[in-house]
């Protein structure tokens, strides 16, 4: 991972003395002048300047210092809640940590600004206030601030300038070796340029790697930790370099998750060129998404918005992918996931198993009446909504299911082996919860059957579920072995039996049907009653064969009661009684429920859109 981020900041050719300095993104400077006199007291004068980042990034250097205590430079970002602090801690405190390290010609100085500024405990500082409240004239919220120090004197000023610039790359690199109150350095091999050096044992540019339990270092003893990470100052400056260019150009936002992508090249020329092209890819990353009629929010790209990339990354096995899935928690990084070494020729895979779910979900005739075929697409959304950021039907965004979404994304790139049942279960709870709450079908319900229904092809095409076989049939032979051959819905179930490894298993297809059967009885009553009391008896989509079994003669009685398509409700009765008759087991309950589910979708297009017609108005329901 972070060898990635090393060749990509050696392949930009980045200047590492350049990269000690840090923008601190305020639009003022505000410059401290002081003035020290004979018997050391110190007067001070105030100038603010609009900040210039060609004028001040070198001139004024920044470097982020710790939470607590000073940096490596008094400059620091202007806390105006807590003026005093800033003051007293990142600034006062830098010259009281140097007074007894400085150069003989500066040390002085440094003492005397320590003492006239010091603050004793329970105790103020008039020279420290009459400070603060100058600085609080200057200064307003509707600007931010850097604060630094200069001197009157110009000789003092530019001894002090050097002295600042000569320590810069130490005060940069310190934080490699110095942590814990401990010093880890020593010679060794350089893991990252293979040179012996002096080699630093905390160097790291993520708050995940870390030596504060003594478990984590050889012998117990942290200072030791160069012998198990050896890096020098030079290297790990520059995969400094390297994470921030990954951060800002190849960092995305996968549908409420944050992942890095860390490209390695086997040839240099082929990581320019990824370069290049991956900047390109975010360059906009609020493309919106495409939206259908009905207001479902469709994304058309697998990924995100980097989807051309990673289908022209398919061309070749020149190069590898890390996808490094992450959160901040009160600013410390966090992984995720980590999902190593990823082939251009795996995401080629789940490119074409894309275009395969895509057009074998449209071909169904399944979703006519939602969508037409240039707008429906399959990506990582699908998969999110049946994992969504709050449970079922409540609000908030607690995204207990983050776990879950990432794992299964993780799974589809190295191929790992899934339970269909996972996605399953999971659709159906998001299923039922539409059902029971709306009342009726609608277009979210619809659209989620449809959802679960990709998202099990996909990761079957994938390799990650595995596949049932096709029970393919001569349609003709068997439609006109059952008097059928003129039943469009007949004709139909049979081809989409034909088409999807699905339906391997006849009870499926005849639960498959059933539910066709079933949304015919809520289209009636609908027609007549405007409510489907049928819907009472399907006990929240809770189906077991126990529950089929008593359902599938009450919903014939039903349609014969209604006189309704005699002929078509005839077909489908006998296509489902011969495969309730094959059946010799029984999928489980849950496959069942969402087989029924997917039965009930596909009614509401196969009776709109078959041209199938009506023989009678529907009676009154009594």
């Amino acid at each position: 991972m972070f060898e990635s981020a090393y060749e990509i900041a050696k392949e930009l050719d980045i200047d590492i003395e350049d990269s000690i300095y840090e923008n601190p993104n305020v639009s003022h400077v505000l410059f401290l002048e002081l003035e020290i006199k004979e018997d050391n007291s110190i007067e001070h004068s105030i100038e603010v300047v609009e900040y210039d980042e060609q004028k001040h990034l070198k001139s004024t250097p920044y470097q982020k210092p710790p939470a607590s205590g000073p940096g490596g430079v008094p400059t620091v970002r202007l806390n105006l809640d807590k003026i005093g602090s800033t003051l007293t801690r990142k600034i006062i405190g830098w010259f009281d940590k140097r007074k007894k390290d400085s150069s003989a010609l500066l040390q002085p100085i440094f003492i005397t600004l320590s003492e006239f500024y010091k603050v004793s405990r329970g105790e103020s500082n008039p020279n420290l206030q009459k400070l603060i409240e100058d600085i609080k004239e200057r200064t307003d919220n509707q600007n931010t601030y850097l604060v630094t120090v200069r001197f009157i004197d110009k000789g003092l000023d530019q001894n002090f300038s050097q002295y600042i610039q000569s320590n810069l790359m130490s005060s940069a690199t310190a934080s490699f070796s110095e942590k814990y109150d401990t010093v880890s350095r020593g010679t060794s091999t350089c893991y990252y340029c293979g040179e012996e050096k002096t080699v630093n044992g905390f160097a790291s540019p993520e708050t995940f790697y870390t030596h504060d339990k003594t478990t984590f270092s050889p012998g117990f003893d942290k200072s030791e930790a160069w012998k198990i990470f050896p890096v020098c100052d030079e290297c790990e400056l520059l995969v400094e370099e390297g994470m921030r260019f990954i951060k800002k150009n190849l960092s995305f936002n996968l549908h409420g998750v944050f992942y890095l992508l860390f490209p390695k090249a086997f040839y240099s020329e082929d990581l320019e060129s990824l370069i290049e092209r991956l900047k390109e890819a975010h360059l906009d990353p609020e493309r919106t998404a495409e939206t259908d009629k009905n207001q479902v929010t469709i994304r058309d790209e697998l990924f995100g918005n980097e989807d051309e990339v990673y289908e022209e990354l398919g061309e070749n096995n020149v190069l590898t992918l890390t996808f490094l899935f992450y959160q901040l928690n009160n600013s410390q990084f966090e992984i995720l996931s980590l999902v190593n070494n990823v082939l251009p020729s795996r995401i080629a895979e789940l490119f074409k198993a894309k275009k395969i779910v895509e057009n074998r979900a449209f071909n169904t005739g399944w979703y006519d009446s939602l969508t037409k075929e240039s707008s429906l697409r399959f990506s990582y959304y699908n998969l999110r909504q049946l994992f969504p950021k709050s449970p079922v039907g409540e609000g908030g965004n607690s995204d207990i299911f983050k776990k879950e979404f990432i794992e299964l994304v993780a799974a589809s790139f190295r191929g790992d082996s899934l339970q269909q049942t996972k996605i399953i279960n999971q659709g159906n709870r998001m299923i039922r919860h539409l059902f029971v709450n709306r009342g009726d079908l609608n277009d979210n319900f619809l659209y989620m059957t449809l959802t679960v229904y990709m998202v099990l092809e996909f990761y079957k095409e994938i390799g990650c579920i595995q596949k049932g076989e096709i029970q393919k049939m001569d349609i003709e032979k068997e439609l006109t072995n059952f008097g059928l051959s003129s039943s469009k819905l007949a004709r139909k179930s049979l081809e989409i039996f034909n088409e999807n490894e699905y339906f391997d298993h006849p009870y499926k297809k005849g639960v498959f049907i059933l539910g066709i059967l079933t949304k015919q009885i809520a289209n009636q009553q609908y027609k007549r009653l405007k409510s489907t009391p049928f819907y009472e008896k399907l006990q929240g989509l809770r189906f077991s064969p126990r529950v089929v079994e008593r359902l599938f003669p009450e919903a014939i009685n039903k349609l014969i009661e209604y006189n309704a398509n005699k002929f078509e409700v005839s077909s489908l009765e006998t296509l489902a009684s011969k495969y309730f008759l094959e059946n010799t087991d029984y999928p489980s309950n849950e496959t069942i429920s969402f087989t029924f589910a997917m039965g009930l979708s596909f009614g509401n297009a196969i009776w709109a859109n078959y041209n199938v017609e009506t023989d009678n108005e529907v009676k009154e329901d009594e």
